[in-house]
């Protein structure tokens, strides 16, 4: 059986300028200002997801992007997921932890933060005038 050839993981020099991903027969180049957060989606993929509410799926590790994505204002706030810091709209707490809530595109997203990243998300969040809020309710349906 023969398989597809892979196709090359960047290099951490291109990876400087944004990340590539196939979309369909073409490679397209996302520039980092467009990447709302990465997840891994399953092992050695991960799942880009854009401020425009488009997914991508990369082959990589999510390790493999922390020292670019680091560079261009993304940070790593848990063990499966690296969010753009400018996309973070809050921070909650609640009584299960931190959650970042984002807006991008037509959608929200709502995503765990770790306890041991918190503090540093804060940090940064403080430094653009991001507020924390703590909300512990029961969502019920109506």
């Amino acid at each position: 059986m023969e398989r597809e050839p892979e196709e090359p993981e960047e290099s951490e020099g291109e990876q400087k300028e944004g990340i590539s991903v196939r979309v369909g027969q073409r490679t397209i180049r996302l520039a980092w200002s467009e990447v709302a957060w990465v997840e891994i989606a399953a092992d050695r993929l991960l799942r880009i997801t854009t401020t425009t509410g488009e997914h991508h799926l990369l082959p990589g590790a999510l390790k493999d992007l922390d020292v670019a994505a680091s560079q261009h204002g993304l940070m790593r706030i848990n063990k499966a997921i690296t969010v753009a810091i400018s996309q973070i709209k809050q921070l909650r707490r609640r009584s299960n932890g931190y959650f970042a809530y984002l807006a991008y595109g037509a959608g929200t997203a709502e995503l765990p933060v770790s306890r041991r990243k918190a503090p540093e998300l804060k940090r940064l969040l403080k430094a653009r005038g991001v507020l924390e809020t703590r909300w512990d309710f029961i969502a019920t349906e109506r």
